[in-house]
């Protein structure tokens, strides 16, 4: 079988239609960015790197499925991978150039390692799991202080304090999206609260992780107790999604949309409030 250049493959992947994830890529970095107070080339070159490190991911989705299934992905994908990779490799490089400090060969291992984790379970056909978009959104938000550390230079209490925060404020999303569009969209509503409470347990149970994960920092002193304060609108948010159920047709998704965008700039203002 010859190699081909299908144009349509491309049109298809090189582009994630999807707002949300856009929005989950690039929020933490841009925390980083407002808490620092500042963005310079080394920040600049630094987000192209989140840009081409979240646009890459599907053409090696498009791949590693075409190679379990034995079907030899086009030359264009190929092409298209290829290509992204080098902007990703480019620009890492010329961040490291700009400020030659190990640490960005931390942030590159670890961004690495939750995309393979991801392909991993993509391999297993197992990439709409918890696990997969755990492992996913938790590398994400390395984002946050990688964008701090590129406009200060430091890895201080601050830097651990956006991790913290970014990790306890989109993990939890994932539960909310699936709590209303796999489970409330597509069953009628429970006839006790205990039928509520186990729908809801994924999400209030990674809410509560969060939570006790960042208590933990201000524990140690690396965030202060106020910080928190940033996490309250979600938690309120994630409880009322659990009391109120939206089925298939009171479930509107612009609606709700907008209200994630209203959430993410609330959360980003706090952030910059209580923190920076």
């Amino acid at each position: 079988m010859e190699a081909t250049l299908d144009i349509r493959a491309v049109k298809k992947i090189w582009f994630p239609k999807e707002h949300g994830a856009w929005a989950m890529t690039f929020s933490p970095i841009v925390s980083g960015f407002i808490v620092a107070g500042a963005i310079e080339w080394t920040g600049a070159w630094l987000f192209l790197s989140v840009l081409m490190f979240f646009l890459i991911r599907q053409p090696a989705v498009t791949i590693v499925r075409g190679l379990k299934n034995r079907r030899k992905p086009d030359l264009s994908v190929w092409l298209l991978f290829a290509a992204e990779f080098l902007l990703l490799t480019l620009a890492g490089l010329i961040v490291l150039w700009r400020m030659p400090r190990v640490e960005w060969l931390g942030f590159g291992a670890l961004a690495a390692a939750s995309l393979l984790v991801y392909l991993f379970f993509v391999s297993k056909r197992k990439e709409m799991t918890a696990p997969a978009e755990v492992a996913t959104v938790s590398g994400v938000c390395i984002g946050a202080p990688a964008g701090y550390f590129a406009a200060t230079g430091r890895l201080d209490g601050t830097a651990l304090a956006l991790l913290l925060l970014n990790l306890a404020y989109f993990v939890p999303n994932i539960f909310y999206i699936r709590l209303k569009a796999r489970v409330q969209a597509r069953q009628a509503p429970p006839d006790s609260w205990r039928g509520y409470l186990k729908a809801g347990m994924p999400l209030l149970s990674y809410n509560a992780l969060g939570w006790l994960i960042n208590l933990a920092g201000v524990a140690a002193g690396a965030m202060q107790p106020l910080a928190l304060l940033a996490l309250v609108p979600n938690a309120l948010k994630d409880v009322w999604a659990v009391a109120k159920w939206h089925t298939r047709t009171q479930l509107d998704i612009r609606r709700r949309g907008w209200m994630e965008v209203g959430h993410l700039l609330l959360f980003l203002a706090l952030v910059k409030l209580l923190v920076g």
